[in-house]
């Protein structure tokens, strides 16, 4: 949402992913209410699918920009190398890929858990990120790393050179 207006100047078109139904829909009734829903394909799909590279290209095609949070922090270090690889090969000359981490290092993990029972969730630190895109095969040049206000969530911008 905090986008809408760059998405209207640019006449930007763009696919949201999620395997949950209500999920997308009501992100399809908050995205109507700004009138940007006519430019998003609002897609059910299993985003764990898109560790296979050629069905990925297949299903959707090059993409401009690629952007996840809140998702990479609960996949195995073998299965995310998969993904952000794929993922990385998916973008277009130019494009980029902007992948969202908690860092482990600036949060105190026990609040998370006294609220539920969150074991999903994979502990890992700034160097675990840099240690898995480089096994994705991403260039080091090709990252540029900027945490969020609190510290706690760093976004990587990787550019596909």
């Amino acid at each position: 949402m905090g986008i809408a207006n760059k998405i209207k100047e640019r006449d930007a078109r763009l696919i949201c992913i999620d395997n949950d139904t209500d999920a997308l829909n009501f992100a399809e009734i908050r995205l109507s209410s700004i009138g940007i829903s006519d430019r998003i394909d609002f897609r059910k799909y299993n985003a764990l699918r898109m560790f296979d590279n050629e069905t990925t290209l297949m299903e959707f095609g090059r993409q401009d920009i690629i952007y996840s949070v809140g998702f990479f922090d609960y996949l195995p270090d073998e299965f995310l190398i998969k993904l952000l690889s794929s993922l990385y090969n998916l973008l277009d000359h130019g494009g980029i890929l902007i992948a969202a981490f908690k860092d482990a290092a600036r949060y105190r993990s026990q609040e998370y858990h006294w609220i539920l029972n969150w074991d999903g969730f994979l502990q890992r630190r700034e160097e675990d990120f840099r240690n898995i895109l480089s096994l994705a095969g991403i260039p080091n040049s090709a990252i540029k790393k900027e945490r969020e206000e609190s510290g706690i969530i760093i976004f990587y911008t990787i550019s596909k050179q």
